[in-house]
């Protein structure tokens, strides 16, 4: 069983004491997002965990615990991009994130840290140069420290629907998606790295953008043996995993996120339990 820590939540960044609490206690439970008095347990002992995939704006807290991961497998997929506090308010600094992951890298190996260029949003501000500079300048930085990164086209949700009026975030057509994509991809190929697009029913591998697999049985030496993820979007080619983390706990504030809505419901969720309570996540 692959274990997704978490695609509802930054549970690296903001409750890596809880985690490592339930690591300890061995177990996890979950509950169901459309049912919550469904309530599942997640064995987290090491015989029942195939591996761990971690997904985070800033890995930072895990530095000093990754010996307490020891025997597991596990990977980390960190997203850095350039957006200002207008789209994301928690202002996450370019120069500091790069340095935690060149120092996570070297600790557990650039294979084990995909680095994450995601989601690419077109507004007025951050239009197709913002994207190619942008990518290229941390590219050229991280390229020693990874061997694979990720973008996708930013997707729209219910939950960021009304933020992208507000900030004029346009459509991007299939012109566009393939002219940056080729673009981005012929940065990527120049730094050595290997660039897949996720979630995007477009055809761009002729582009440069093959399709990503975030969760992979590859990371784990299953090879491509595992099913596909039938509980994710049509265009998610993820392998079967089980999130664990609860949606609308994220206080990033980053406003094309699809998990977490609005502000109240966040720091409500947040505030209601001690971080280390299982029935908070």
């Amino acid at each position: 069983m692959i274990v997704s820590v978490s695609r509802r939540t930054d549970i690296p960044a903001l409750y890596h004491e809880w985690f490592f609490h339930r690591l300890q206690a061995g177990e996890v439970f979950v509950k169901n997002p459309f049912n919550p008095r469904r309530i599942r347990r997640i064995s987290l002992k090491r015989e029942d965990v195939t591996g761990f995939v971690f997904w985070t704006r800033d890995a930072s807290p895990f530095l000093s615990r990754l010996d307490e991961l020891q025997g597991y497998e596990y990977v980390f997929l960190v997203t850095l991009n350039a957006y200002g506090e207008d789209l994301e308010p928690a202002s996450f600094e370019e120069l500091p994130a790069v340095e935690t992951i060149k120092r996570l890298s070297a600790r557990i190996g650039k294979e084990n840290v995909v680095w994450r260029y995601d989601p690419i949003i077109l507004t007025d501000r951050y239009d197709e140069t913002f994207h190619l500079e942008a990518f290229e300048r941390l590219a050229e930085a991280l390229s020693p420290h990874v061997k694979k990164a990720v973008t996708s086209f930013v997707t729209t949700y219910r939950k960021n629907k009304r933020a992208f009026r507000h900030f004029g975030v346009k459509d991007v057509d299939e012109r566009t998606k393939r002219h940056l994509a080729e673009r981005l991809g012929d940065i990527a190929k120049r730094e050595g790295l290997r660039l897949e697009i996720c979630g995007e029913a477009l055809d761009l591998e002729k582009e440069g953008l093959p399709s990503a697999r975030c969760i992979s049985g590859v990371y784990f030496r299953k090879g491509d043996t595992l099913p596909e993820d039938k509980n994710q979007r049509e265009t998610c080619n993820c392998v079967e995993s089980v999130d664990i983390g609860m949606y609308d706990t994220c206080t990033h504030g980053c406003l094309y996120c699809y998990a977490a809505g609005r502000e109240e419901t966040v720091h409500k969720n947040r505030n209601r339990h001690s971080p280390c309570h299982p029935s908070l996540l």
